[in-house]
């Protein structure tokens, strides 16, 4: 433990550390967003990709003379709500569609008897306006408007693509209502159209079209009642200007998280034709919903898959597509071998490391010179805690050993990055387990009762391993024990 010690940077002394804002304790710390690093002394960050189910596509296009014999598109929406796995979807040539699972895995298509195709009602289409990406707001007063969507305009004299139009509501994201709104006096090109919000703002993403090509746009207010034709516009995410070959394909589909959102896009390969066009999906990071970056450049979530596979050539992104179940986060997408045109859709499941979008480790460039076991360390910005009683330190780590060849260890520090007492690096407890939430603990506690600041850091301390791969993994840290179901 002296040898671990003697090569833990910044061991016992105070840190330098920059104003930054201060997070809140009820929100999880994700490190795959390094601007939650105040200090870095020996670690850098791995992005990781989703790995597809083996059983994909989880929901597939139905029989000769179904409503998605063509296509079972996910341009739509997954929510986990009233102890079910709920899925909207585009069934071609039948509409929008609904089905359900108890997993998130093994889905069906249950029969609503709701809308008529080639004769019968026999089916799970529903009548819904517009795409079917929905938005739940639970807390909205008016028990009918708890479900709301964007619903695209078409001027047949300016073009055929997807304007912004009007909204539609509901109560359950079956039965909708339409907004009436007189037309458009401007015409804004929008296609794919999804309603979130972020803060005070309602914020309408879509692909525009700009001289950068395919764009993302964000039209925005805290005006629900205002036409979406009325809301500001902003840029709010280009490919050709960082990328020359690349456009970012039917816009940003954001999961809202507290203090950091993420966002897929699709990385648009130019291409001539449309059957030829390749897409993966990317993932981008905000704190605002306006401003993104990339946590690598081209950081792909998903992408396609080899040739021949259902989803070879193009996939697509829905929203929302993420739910954190038990020890992964699920993520749902569409794919096909055909191109931009999109005959044979079908839906695919892809997880990850419950919120594990990215790793931080030890940075072997920083350390090569070290013989090996190689060590790291980083201070977080500062976290104001607010039930001490209750909250505790969980790391969400990984390539630890239980031998302590490999291992992490957490002190506390004040705001101004000194060690508190009781919880300094020689009082904390080496953390050898694996796993989503494993406690933190100094001399055999996990309990922050005794801590006297409201505002605090962690110094994360790494140890362990000859090469980048051996390095302990820090995906995300927090406070109270994680939901086993949560969006």
């Amino acid at each position: 433990m002296a040898d671990e010690q003697e090569h833990s940077p910044g061991k016992g002394r105070p840190v330098s550390i920059p104003v930054t804002d201060v997070r809140d304790s009820r929100w999880p710390l994700l490190l795959v967003d390094t601007t939650q690093i105040a200090v870095n002394e020996g670690v850098s960050l791995t992005v990781c990709e989703a790995v597809k189910h083996p059983d994909n596509p989880v929901v597939r296009r139905g029989g000769p003379g179904s409503v998605d014999e063509k296509r079972a598109h996910f341009d739509g929406s997954v929510y986990y709500l009233d102890g079910k796995f709920r899925m909207w979807y585009w069934a071609f040539p039948g509409g929008k569609a609904y089905a359900e699972s108890d997993d998130g895995i093994h889905w069906t298509k249950p029969n609503l008897g709701l809308v008529e195709f080639r004769g019968n009602k026999n089916n799970n289409l529903i009548p819904m306006p517009g795409r079917p990406m929905i938005h739940h707001d639970p807390d909205d007063p008016d028990p009918q408007r708890r479900f709301k969507k964007p619903v695209a305009a078409r001027n047949l004299k300016i073009a055929r693509r997807e304007q912004l139009g009007t909204l539609a509501t509901s109560p359950d994201g079956i039965h909708w209502k339409i907004v009436e709104h007189p037309e458009p006096t401007t015409w804004e090109n929008a296609e794919s159209q999804i309603l979130t919000r972020i803060g005070n703002e309602w914020i309408i993403y879509t692909q525009g079209l700009t001289k950068l090509g395919r764009t993302v746009m964000a039209f925005h207010s805290t005006d629900l009642s205002k036409p979406p034709s009325e809301w500001h516009k902003k840029i709010a995410w280009t490919m050709k200007d960082k990328y020359p070959t690349y456009q970012a394909h039917h816009g940003i589909k954001p999961w809202v998280r507290p203090g950091l959102i993420f966002g897929i896009f699709g990385i648009f390969q130019d291409r001539h034709e449309l059957m030829d066009t390749t897409i993966d999906l990317g993932l981008l990071l905000s704190h605002d919903g306006f401003e993104w970056w990339e946590p690598w450049p081209l950081a792909a979530i998903v992408r396609r898959g080899p040739a021949g596979a259902w989803d070879s050539k193009f996939v697509i992104q829905g929203y929302p597509c993420f739910v954190n179940v038990r020890d992964k986060t699920y993520m749902y997408y569409s794919g096909t071998p055909s191109g931009n045109i999109g005959d044979g859709m079908q839906v695919g499941l892809a997880m990850l490391r419950r919120d594990g979008f990215g790793y931080v480790g030890v940075d072997i460039g920083w350390t090569f010179t070290q013989p090996g076991p190689r060590t790291g360390s980083l201070v977080t910005v500062p976290i104001r805690l607010h039930d001490k009683a209750t909250e505790r330190v969980l790391l969400n780590v990984d390539n630890l050993d239980e031998k302590g060849e490999r291992f992490v260890k957490v002190e506390l520090l004040d705001a101004n990055g000194r060690a508190l007492p009781g919880y300094t690096l020689e009082d904390a407890d080496p953390i050898t387990a694996n796993g989503i939430a494993v406690p933190a603990t100094w001399k055999g506690k996990a309990s922050l009762a005794n801590v006297k600041d409201d505002v605090i850091r962690l110094r994360v301390h790494f140890r362990g391993g000859k090469c980048r791969r051996e390095s302990p993994r820090l995906y995300a840290v927090y406070f109270h024990e994680p939901a086993d179901i949560a969006q």
